[in-house]
């Protein structure tokens, strides 16, 4: 995913609450429809902020998995940065990129259903 000035690149931690949970339930199923959900979200949506990447993942999981009651996000910037490499007689269009260590924003959000039953100990 690319921003305007820079290449974006984050690293999703995602938490997540089921509404209720009967014997016999799907967990690994559950777990993959969840995880996909996310992954399809982060890649094709345009990233206008990871504050709004990170609503619009949320939103879509909340959306696509009904038995869940809650999301919790967490999504650090991780900036790349472009290299110069003109002292070297090369131009560089976006391909050589360097990890910055600068500091970096930490996003983290949650979203909840308006019917979400209260969490209880789930979150301890």
């Amino acid at each position: 995913m690319k921003t305007g000035d820079r290449t974006y690149a984050t690293l999703v931690t995602a938490d997540w609450r089921h509404i209720r949970i009967e014997d016999g339930y799907d967990w690994a199923g559950s777990y993959r429809q969840a995880a996909d959900s996310l992954i399809d979200t982060f890649c094709t949506i345009k990233s206008h902020s990871t504050q709004q990447v990170l609503h619009t993942m949320g939103h879509t999981l909340l959306t696509t998995c009904p038995a869940l009651a809650e999301v919790r996000l967490h999504m650090p910037n991780l900036h790349h940065l472009h290299i110069d490499l003109t002292p070297f007689g090369k131009e560089n269009h976006e391909e050589v990129l360097y990890p910055s260590d600068r500091p970096y924003g930490l996003m983290e959000g949650t979203l909840i259903r308006d019917d979400a039953p209260h969490p209880g100990l789930a979150w301890w």
